[in-house]
């Protein structure tokens, strides 16, 4: 009888014990295997989308066409844009220093008069209660004059995120 109280305690502190490294190693499980977290990209200041950029210039959107793509999450909105450059306030790259390039660059580079390819997105069906990107806050529209901070991507000019246009009155 003696012996079976003595045993009970270390029996319980043993399940105790067993119990607390489960969960342990459950939480860490949890911890390694979670997404991370993604949610919307605040508005750039105006100098950051200066600073961001490798153009930045002005023009007259001529059209606006958009597609709407199946994601593994739902759908975006693929947007292309054709402007007619006015002027190129920032350029970072030109023709003379395109062939040090280790990226892919699109076919026209902006200048004054040319004619441009740009491209962006906005996040189109999602799940609900969905947290993320969400691409450009709002669309460009034909036949206005905007100002343009862009980058490449893939070869592509695109616009920054999230806010990579301003209207030029």
């Amino acid at each position: 009888m003696m012996l079976a109280t003595l045993a009970l305690p270390n029996v319980i502190g043993l399940i105790i014990g067993i119990v607390i490294a489960m969960l342990v190693s459950l939480v860490g499980i949890v911890l390694l295997t979670a997404a991370p977290a993604q949610a919307a990209l605040p508005p750039q200041a105006n100098t950051e989308l200066r600073d961001n950029s490798l153009f930045v210039v002005t023009g007259a959107i001529q059209q606006v066409s958009t597609e709407e793509v199946p994601i593994d999450i739902g759908s975006n909105h693929q947007y292309h844009a054709v402007v007619t450059v006015e002027t190129v306030e920032k350029a970072a790259i030109s023709p003379n220093t395109a062939p040090l390039i280790s990226f892919p660059l699109p076919d026209v580079l902006p200048a004054p008069a040319s004619q441009i390819d740009v491209y962006y997105w906005q996040s189109g069906q999602r799940p609900t209660g969905w947290a993320g990107p969400s691409g450009q806050y709002r669309s460009l529209k034909s036949k206005t004059t905007v100002r343009l901070f862009l980058t490449v991507e893939q070869g592509q000019l695109t616009l920054l995120e999230p806010n990579g246009w301003e209207p030029v009155e």
